[in-house]
Formats: C-alpha cells, structure tokens, sequence
C-alpha cells in the first residue's frame, strides 16, 4: 500500500452492506474503527480462537 490506510479506504466506499474487521498491531487505531462500526478489532499476531469469534460473529449477523 502507498501513504494511505485502511481508514483511508473505508472512507471512499460504500462499505454498508460489508462486515468489516480490523487487523493490525496498532492498539491505537480501536477507538477509530468504532466509529467505523466495524465487526471486530482483532490484534496481530492473531489468536485462532478469536478469528473463530469473529467468523461467529458475522455468521450471526447474516442469519438476521
């Protein structure tokens, strides 16, 4: 990627109808992705039991 971020991107899509989740080593970004409403926030390395949460969660929701 060049200069921008994943913030960046989200910004110039139409990501309604889209479950989007955050993977990154920065814990600083969290407060950010809320604001974006995203699914999960989940920190590099990632643990497989909390990919396995996050899959669940966004089965969940397509369920509804």
């Amino acid at each position: 990627m060049d200069e921008s971020t994943g913030f960046d991107i989200l910004d110039n899509i139409d990501y309604s109808d889209i479950h989007i989740v955050i993977c990154t080593a920065h814990d600083e970004f969290a407060l950010k992705a809320i604001q974006y409403k995203v699914v999960d926030y989940l920190m590099k390395p990632i643990e497989i039991q909390d990919l396995q949460n996050t899959i669940d969660k966004i089965r969940k929701r397509q369920e509804k």
